[in-house]
């Protein structure tokens, strides 16, 4: 069934690698999985996490909708959805296991390292949503045009162990540089909010960042930055869940993959209108105008797919398992699950 297009919005009115992650993790853990078991859940409710990012753009154009008075989300799931907004994985991941959210997008590696620190027993991803929107822009006059030019200066993430996080560090790695967690080695990665980024790089506090579409397109455009690696081939955002929810609520679950399916063809069918309720609803979340040459910019480097498997996993965790970030692969058998 087509997703109609979206009505008009109402007026806008850091740690030491896998070692200490872990050893912090691991005195955490059986306290989140605890909490799981005691979470007051109402069976007419979905919490539905997401981030203000246009790689989240199933997120926003659905609660763009909700905003405008069309509840279509509620009416594909057959319950009430209750947003949350995070600014990165590593938050949202917390708020899963903790079982403050029911389902969320996220990027995949802090899928990953959730998956990792329930043992395998809790995170599941049941669907892919957006491929590529990735990229590490360069600071004009920072006098970076090679990875070799970033030693001794500092590049921005938009959180410790998120995805564009390991991708930075493990693309240093691969030039030769090293960004370890604690520090000391030849490129200061800081992990840093998206917002932040922008006003960084803007002072000229920062020669690069890696982050995540709309945020390269401002760096480029504001920031008068340029792409020193473009990521269009990677997973960027997953839909991730619990295997509590798939074992009691499967067929919510089934609901909800399926409308994130819709809402990808619908997004990559309606470019126009998707744009611009994007736009609205990133500005209504954030209080910030996202100029439409921004988004015109930055839509031809997304994909919105629902397709993943478990193989763009075994890279992610070969990337944070090369920076540190993990002691050693992990066993993702069980990590994807499509219902």
């Amino acid at each position: 069934m087509d997703v109609p297009p979206p009505p008009p919005a109402p007026p806008r009115r850091r740690s030491g690698g896998v070692r200490r992650f872990a050893a912090v993790a691991a005195c955490a853990v059986a306290a989140l999985l605890a909490a799981c078991g005691d979470r007051g859940e109402r069976a007419d409710l979905l919490r539905l996490g997401h981030f203000p990012n246009l790689t989240h753009a199933q997120a926003l154009v659905a609660r763009h909708r909700a905003r405008g008075g069309d509840a279509w989300l509620d009416r594909q799931l057959g319950v009430t959805v209750e947003w949350r907004v995070y600014n990165a994985g590593p938050g949202a991941m917390e708020a899963l296991l903790s079982g403050e959210l029911d389902a969320t997008w996220v990027g995949p590696n802090p899928a990953l390292n959730a998956h990792v620190r329930s043992r395998g027993e809790e995170v599941r991803v049941v669907a892919g949503a957006t491929w590529g929107g990735s990229a590490l822009v360069v600071r004009a006059g920072a006098g970076v045009t090679s990875a070799a030019d970033l030693r001794g200066k500092v590049v921005a993430t938009p959180q410790l162990g998120n995805t564009q996080d390991v991708a930075c560090r493990d693309w240093l790695l691969g030039h030769g540089l090293r960004a370890p967690v604690a520090g000391g080695g030849d490129v200061d990665v800081r992990p840093t909010a998206n917002p932040e980024i922008l006003s960084l790089f803007l002072r000229g506090d920062l020669a690069a960042a890696w982050t995540v579409e709309p945020w390269v397109s401002r760096l480029e455009t504001e920031g008068a930055g340029t792409l020193l690696v473009d990521d269009r081939e990677s997973v960027t955002t997953v839909l991730v869940t619990t295997r509590r929810a798939l074992e009691g609520r499967r067929d919510l679950v089934r609901r909800l993959v399926a409308a994130n399916d819709e809402l990808c063809r619908w997004i990559a069918a309606h470019p126009t209108e998707a744009q611009a309720a994007v736009r609205d609803e990133l500005a209504a979340l954030t209080r910030v105008e996202t100029s439409a040459a921004v988004l015109a910019r930055a839509w031809p480097r997304l994909a919105f797919r629902s397709d993943v498997d478990r193989a763009a996993f075994d890279a992610f965790a070969a990337a944070a398992t090369r920076t540190g970030l993990m002691e050693r692969a992990p066993d993702l058998s069980r990590l994807v699950e499509r219902p």
